[in-house]
């Protein structure tokens, strides 16, 4: 886990889970607590905004009344009016992360760090702070900014646990990165100080240390007049592999990238507009779901670009447009001796037990 003092604020982006309409039907709603958890969330929404910090809002679907999908109080309640840049995520899990390609969304956004905010304080919010910091991201839990209710006691059958007991138990159980993290007025406080650390940021963007971070690196769709930008990286991807292809091969590649729309490319580039990175990918169908399934086929980033989440950036490109297209899954291979690349694959994606053969024709 990392602790919130190693990574900055600029690296943040805020949880807004479960804030939803559904929690008012039935009669708990009159026994919540926190009666200023509006005020603090939207407060923490207009800070992040300000900022030019992500926000991303959650609603929970499941069979209890008012939870399903499509219902009139699945949304979020009426003090949250996300931007267009704001994504709105549907999950049927506990945490946030599981069952909503979260973190590829928080890769492509350069996320190191997140905010929790929402309902219930000790269910999903906790929940999501556990997962994030098994992940690797510094957690900030804003406890002014959940919410809950009173909860059965299971250890005495016929009493309740108050709010007040349930609250006292979230001090403790993270161990200690928790009870690092910065209180809700510091973390109100470090907000406004942006403006001059987000400045340092830009500047040392294209240290070309392997630890440089890049939050504004670009992530777009090849076009026909990228040709200068993209073969350098075709060229370098086939000599990675030790591959040699007729030119032709190339010419009806690079002609299929920008006029037809069976196959998709993207480029990463820098501030500066140096080519860092390539994908291709294409959407098929399958005889297993309806929307097709998406086969990532060429992933290349340059060296002096490694360890810098180029790669990751491209492979959230590729889920997002995916998800887009109502595509089941994204797969790819990558051969057996590529340390490198798989270390990444390992922690982005879930290793498949299929094993490939292949009749050469």
């Amino acid at each position: 886990m990392l602790y919130n003092k190693k990574v900055p604020i600029s690296e943040s982006a805020l949880l807004v889970i479960d804030a939803q309409d559904s929690f008012k039907v039935g009669p708990r709603w009159e026994r919540r607590n926190n009666r200023d958890f509006e005020t603090n969330v939207g407060r923490l929404v207009e800070l992040y905004r300000k900022h030019g910090l992500p926000v991303i809002y959650f609603l929970h679907t499941d069979d209890d009344p008012g939870f399903e999908r499509g219902g009139p109080h699945y949304k979020l309640m009426d003090f949250l009016s996300p931007l267009g840049s704001e994504p709105v995520l549907h999950k049927d899990t506990r945490n946030v992360f599981t069952s909503t390609g979260l973190p590829a969304l928080l890769m492509e956004k350069g996320v190191r760090r997140v905010a929790i905010t929402g309902i219930q304080m000790e269910q999903c919010c906790e929940t999501s702070a556990r997962v994030a910091a098994d992940l690797g991201y510094a957690v900030d839990f804003i406890t002014e900014a959940t919410m809950t209710f009173p909860i059965p006691n299971h250890d005495k059958p016929g009493e309740e646990l108050g709010v007040d007991a349930i609250r006292k138990g979230q001090s403790m159980p993270f161990g200690d990165g928790l009870r690092r993290l910065p209180p809700w007025t510091r973390l109100r406080k470090n907000l406004p100080m942006l403006r001059g650390k987000r400045s340092m940021v830009k500047k040392t963007t294209m240290n070309h240390s392997r630890l440089a971070f890049m939050p504004e690196l670009e992530i777009r769709a090849i076009s026909d007049a990228d040709r200068q930008l993209w073969e350098p990286l075709w060229f370098g991807y086939l000599d990675s592999y030790e591959k040699t292809l007729p030119q032709e091969v190339t010419e009806f590649t690079w002609k299929r990238l920008t006029t037809s729309q069976d196959i998709h490319g993207r480029l990463a580039l820098s501030p500066a507009g140096e080519a860092l990175g390539l994908v291709h990918f294409l959407i098929h169908p399958s005889t297993s779901n309806i929307g097709g399934n998406c086969y990532l086929q060429d992933l290349f980033v340059v060296p002096a670009a490694r360890g810098r989440r180029v790669g990751r950036r491209l492979i959230a490109a590729v889920e997002q447009t995916a998800r887009e297209m109502r595509a089941a899954l994204v797969y790819w291979q990558t051969e057996e001796f590529n340390g490198t690349a798989r270390r990444l694959y390992e922690r982005v994606a879930k290793r498949s037990p299929f094993i490939r053969y292949q009749i050469e024709l």
